[in-house]
C-alpha cells in the first residue's frame, strides 16, 4: 500500500486526498474521500506533504474505510520501516 501512495504521489502528481482516492478506487468515491480528509484533518484539495506521519495517516484512513478495523499504529510503523531505502528517500525529503 505505501509504495502504490508514494508512487501515486510523485509519479502521478496526485498530492491532494481527492486525487489520490480518485486514483485509488472507483467505489463509493465521495464518501471515501470525505472520510479519508476528516481522519487526515486535511482539505481534501488542499495539497499536502507526504512525510512518514501523512503517509501512515493516510494508510489509516483506506485500510479503516474498506475493512472498518481500526489496526494499531505500531503495524503501520513497522510497515514503514520495511519500506526500501529509495521509498523512504522520497519521504524523507518531505519532512
Amino acid at each position: 500500500m505505501y509504495i502504490n501512495l508514494i508512487y501515486y504521489y510523485h509519479n502521478y502528481n496526485l498530492k491532494t486526498i481527492e486525487k489520490i482516492i480518485n486514483r485509488w478506487t472507483e467505489t463509493n468515491v465521495k464518501n471515501y474521500i470525505n472520510f479519508v480528509a476528516k481522519y487526515m484533518k486535511i482539505n481534501e484539495k488542499e495539497i499536502f506533504n507526504l512525510n512518514k506521519e501523512n503517509l501512515i495517516k493516510l494508510a489509516k484512513a483506506i485500510v479503516l474505510f474498506e475493512n472498518g478495523v481500526n489496526i494499531d499504529e505500531e503495524v503501520f510503523e513497522v510497515a514503514y520501516l520495511l519500506l526500501p531505502k529509495e521509498k523512504k528517500i522520497l519521504i524523507e525529503k518531505n519532512n
